[in-house]
């Protein structure tokens, strides 16, 4: 694996909660919350952020996991292949595309996109879908930026 964070560290060290998350999950929370930060202090001046989650898909990337690891996920069924509602890497990309081209996006920032459409919370009787509330926290973005600005030395306008 790269040099990036390792299962199990904690998000605490910017302000996102203190609970360990693989490190995708991080990644994808800090993502989503620098988007909403972005697009409080950016929509004004005509730029516009929104998260985009591709949902799941088997590329290349899983050979870096384990088939235990990637059973723990929940990725495979029984049989060792991925389970239903893993996309193929064109279905993935389709959220991309359309939160970079829907007209009915213009001016909208802020939001988090999966499936070709403004995703919902998170609920349990739709699995791999929605987001948690922890990525729609302002006050947890706000923190991130500031974090994000102290480790780069500078500061941000708009």
């Amino acid at each position: 694996m790269g040099a990036g964070p390792r299962r199990g560290q904690t998000s605490g060290d910017v302000g996102i909660g203190d609970r360990p998350l693989p490190a995708g999950h991080c990644r994808k929370t800090a993502n989503a919350l620098f988007a909403l930060e972005l697009a409080r202090r950016a929509t004004a001046v005509g730029i516009t952020a929104n998260a985009v989650h591709p949902g799941g898909i088997m590329t290349g990337l899983q050979q870096h996991l384990s088939r235990e690891d990637m059973n723990a996920l929940g990725w495979l069924d029984a049989d060792g292949k991925p389970r239903q509602g893993f996309k193929t890497p064109a279905q993935g990309a389709a959220t991309s595309v359309w939160a970079a081209t829907a007209a009915e996006l213009a001016g909208k920032g802020g939001l988090y996109l999966e499936d070709c459409r403004e995703g919902e919370p998170v609920r349990p009787d739709v699995p791999f879908a929605g987001y948690h509330a922890h990525v729609r926290d302002p006050e947890a973005a706000r923190r991130l930026w500031a974090v994000s600005e102290e480790m780069l030395g500078e500061s941000v306008a708009f």
